[in-house]
C-alpha cells in the first residue's frame, strides 16, 4: 500500500511538471512583424531633457542633504504617476 502511494505521488508530480513545462510553440506568418523603417532619434521630441518648464508640466524641488534636485513631472503623459508622486510628497511633508 505504501509503495503504491509513493508511485502514485511520483506519477502525479511527473504529470504536473510535464504540464508546466510545455515547450511547444506555434507561430504563424501573422505573428511575426518586421519593419524596415528606422527612427531618427535626433528628430524625437524629448521634453524631459529641456530645462524649460512648459505650461502643461509641473516642477518639483526635492531637497536633500546634498542639495536640491529639480524634477519635471508630465501630467498629460503620466497622470496617475504624477498624482501618486504628489500625494506621497504631500504626505511626507505633513509627517516631517
Amino acid at each position: 500500500m505504501k509503495k503504491m502511494i509513493l508511485t502514485l505521488a511520483a506519477a502525479t508530480s511527473l504529470f504536473l511538471l510535464t504540464a508546466c513545462n510545455d515547450t511547444t510553440t506555434t507561430s504563424s506568418s501573422s505573428d511575426k512583424t518586421t519593419t524596415s523603417e528606422s527612427v531618427d532619434l535626433n528628430s524625437l521630441e524629448l521634453p524631459q531633457l529641456s530645462t524649460e518648464v512648459k505650461e502643461n508640466e509641473d516642477l518639483v524641488a526635492l531637497e536633500t542633504t546634498e542639495g536640491t534636485i529639480k524634477i519635471k513631472l508630465f501630467p498629460e503623459i503620466a497622470p496617475k504617476a504624477v498624482e501618486n508622486f504628489m500625494t506621497h510628497a504631500k504626505m511626507a511633508t505633513t509627517m516631517a
